[in-house]
């Protein structure tokens, strides 16, 4: 049997699928929701000359150990959530407590688990500029690009290609005064689309030279394996810039073998950055070149199974947690688990979920820290 520890928020539909899975499959799944910190939750972190001993408990449910876990997924890690109560002077203080705190425990815990991803890999690897840089002295295929806040450089870059991208370092998005979310995807800049130089002073950003795509790869790495995904996104005028834009108005998927180069690619990033999961972006031009955009440390990829039903990537990460095994290779089953059938499952076990806990809201939004 292994105890899986997954540290998710509610509202997470990959951490409640592979919890429903993996206990069918007779392991032990605890959910640690960060957002508890410290107002439902309390984490004692005991060091002496003898070892180390992490505890959580939670109000009318057992306490968890994370010492003696066997793997660690640090699926969605939320440190805190500044309790109610707090004087406001006090805020500032409460909240660094709580984040160097929270931070450090899960440094250390679980050190002799296997971590998908380790924390500290996972730090780098959220990254782009590391990304990018990595990349670069691989030998990795790059657009060039540009990150900053200097208005002189990012006119003269915006004006020394016909066209480039502008992209945030994070996936963000605002909550609008009618209740909807507005989220921003990456974009095409002209020089007059610019704003003025003290506007563009306050925020750098991420400008690339815009590459002429025939369509979009989308590669999943679970150790060793690696599951691809063609993004047919210049079919349709609302994913040509950016596929998420389309990815419910008929967004073309199409399961395709991994190429030599595009494994190597893969392979060599996820060595240089010590990730054992990620997944990964390429454009591939007209002339069929594979160019590395962004590999998510912990991106999202059962919307791949549910467009896909033949690729059964939750039993896959099922096995990939069973292995422990960095190197992991899937093999294909006769009767594996599917998604499709956990659908109902899922949805009931967030409904309780989002009723037992505290909610960070959209985890990806502009004021995330």
């Amino acid at each position: 049997m292994t105890k899986l520890i997954i540290v998710s928020h509610t509202n997470d539909f990959h951490s409640a699928a592979v919890a429903l899975a993996m206990r069918d499959r007779g392991h032990c799944v605890d959910v640690i929701h960060g957002a508890d910190f410290p107002q439902q939750q309390a984490m004692t972190h005991r060091v002496s000359p003898s070892g180390s001993r992490l505890v959580i408990s939670r109000p009318n449910r057992p306490n968890v150990t994370l010492d003696d876990a066997d793997v660690f997924w640090n699926r969605r890690q939320i440190t805190h959530m500044l309790p109610e109560g707090v004087h406001e002077h006090d805020h500032r203080f409460v909240d660094r407590e709580c984040r160097y705190f929270a931070t450090g425990t899960w440094l250390g815990a679980a050190r002799n688990a296997f971590w998908i991803n380790p924390d500290n890999a996972c730090a780098g690897a959220r990254r782009k500029p590391y990304q990018l840089v990595t990349a670069s002295e691989l030998g990795v295929p790059i657009p060039d690009t540009l990150m900053s806040n200097d208005p002189n450089e990012i006119r003269s870059f915006c004006g020394s290609y016909p066209s480039v991208v502008y992209k945030p370092f994070l996936p963000a998005g605002w909550a609008t005064r009618d209740g909807g979310y507005a989220a921003l995807f990456t974009v095409t800049v002209r020089p007059e689309d610019l704003p003025d130089d003290a506007t563009l002073s306050k925020c750098p950003g991420i400008f690339q030279e815009r590459v002429e795509k025939a369509y979009e790869l989308r590669v999943t790495a679970m150790g060793r394996s690696l599951f691809a995904v063609k993004l047919h996104s210049q079919q349709l005028d609302w994913g040509r810039t950016d596929w998420r834009r389309a990815q419910g108005l008929g967004l073309v998927k199409e399961h395709v073998e991994v190429s030599d180069d595009v494994r190597a690619i893969c392979e060599a990033l996820m060595d240089r950055l010590n990730l054992v999961f990620g997944c990964f972006d390429f454009i591939v031009t007209p002339d069929g070149q594979a160019v590395f955009l962004e590999v998510n440390e912990m991106g999202q990829w059962l919307w791949i199974e549910q467009a896909i039903p033949e690729l059964t990537l939750l039993d896959a990460f099922c096995d990939f947690c069973e292995s422990r095994d960095p190197r992991f290779v899937y093999n294909t089953k006769v009767n594996p688990i599917r998604l499709q059938p956990y659908e109902d499952a899922v949805r009931l076990f967030l409904e309780a979920e989002a009723a037992a806990h505290r909610s960070p809201g959209a985890w990806h939004v502009a004021a995330e820290s």
